[in-house]
């Protein structure tokens, strides 16, 4: 009787083994679908995660590709939103081979949503490569017309803030000091230097909080933000007091928690994070900026509450959760294969 139960076991692994492949090739299959919609999106985005080395190809293959038809309307939206979505997936698993095709996206497409996506994940990839391609599009963008190269150029300097090398600091400052440089990109500068932990850009922002032009005081507020300067605080809740508009209080309320993360000291970090995501647990920025730190500190105490979140039962919190999944998942994925 034991022998049979064991080979039963041993046939039901076998067989669920030779599926796999085919099980990924279907998640892929269907994030490929242009019928995707965002119900369907996370659960997909999770069987891939689940078991990524055998869906990196097909990702990969997936952000080269350019449809034979050329489609129009919504459906060209959601092809476009597929293609993000790998992108984004490509990032989260810091896969070191889509650099190749990311660097092209970045450098070749016309489509803002594509540029901006790619150079964030070769941004999270980072790495000497990593550094290296955006800084190299950084200097192509000087070539290209006008909105094409203030495109690259924005995306480039986010990239260079989330790639994590202290050698993108003076790249950055150089842009930062360019007076020839749009203020919008400059601040936007200031706020990628804030990621490196360097301030030199807080007068610059802080003087762009009270610009009459709402997009540089609403990028102002979000460079504040990443700078983490706790003078910033009373400034930034004035804004919040002075300005009623939704995105500006939702600005506000994101930077002032980054503020507040960064003057905290290490063992009380996680537990204000932990809360923080619990408290706006269905806003998009707020889940990608906690998850994102609890994922990067890679403790034992931060690991835990991605577990916590990526398991909680409060049915409002799904996206949260579903964050929190893929943070784990992705995180494990990169410890394996590096």
């Amino acid at each position: 009787m034991k022998n049979n139960i064991t080979q039963i076991r041993l046939t039901v692994s076998i067989t669920l083994f030779l599926l796999l492949p085919f099980y990924i090739s279907a998640s892929v299959d269907k994030l490929k679908s242009v019928k995707l919609g965002p119900a369907e999106a996370p659960a997909i985005i999770e069987a891939i995660v689940n078991n990524p080395s055998n869906a990196v190809p097909e990702l990969i293959k997936l952000i080269e590709e350019k449809s034979d038809v050329q489609l129009k309307g919504a459906d060209a939206v959601k092809e476009k939103n597929v293609r993000v979505t790998a992108i984004n997936i490509l990032g989260e698993l810091k896969e070191k081979s889509a650099l190749a095709p990311l660097k092209k996206i970045l450098t070749t497409s016309d489509n803002s949503s594509l540029i901006f996506n790619a150079a964030r994940s070769i941004g999270s990839i980072g790495g000497v490569k990593g550094f290296k391609i955006l800084s190299h599009a950084l200097s192509l963008s000087e070539n290209y017309p006008h909105p094409r190269g203030d495109m690259v150029k924005r995306a480039a300097i986010i990239g260079l803030g989330l790639c994590g090398s202290e050698q993108a600091i003076p790249v950055l400052e150089k842009e930062l000091n360019n007076q020839n440089n749009s203020l919008l990109i400059r601040i936007y500068t200031a706020g990628s230097l804030g990621l490196l932990d360097s301030n030199v850009g807080l007068d610059l922002v802080s003087q762009g909080t009270q610009s009459d032009d709402p997009q540089i005081r609403l990028r102002s507020i979000q460079a504040l933000g990443l700078i983490g300067d706790a003078d910033s605080v009373k400034p930034i809740h004035k804004l919040s007091e002075k300005y009623q508009s939704y995105i500006i209080k939702k600005a506000v309320a994101l930077s002032l928690a980054q503020i507040e993360v960064k003057q905290l000291p290490s063992y009380n970090k996680v537990e204000f994070l932990k809360k923080t995501l619990q408290q706006h647990g269905k806003k998009t920025e707020f889940i990608r900026w906690g998850t994102g730190i609890l994922s990067t500190m890679n403790t034992d105490e931060a690991n835990a509450a991605l577990e916590e979140l990526a398991n909680t039962e409060n049915k409002r919190f799904s996206d949260l959760k579903h964050a929190a999944r893929v943070k784990i998942k992705a995180k494990r994925f990169f410890e394996t294969s590096n």
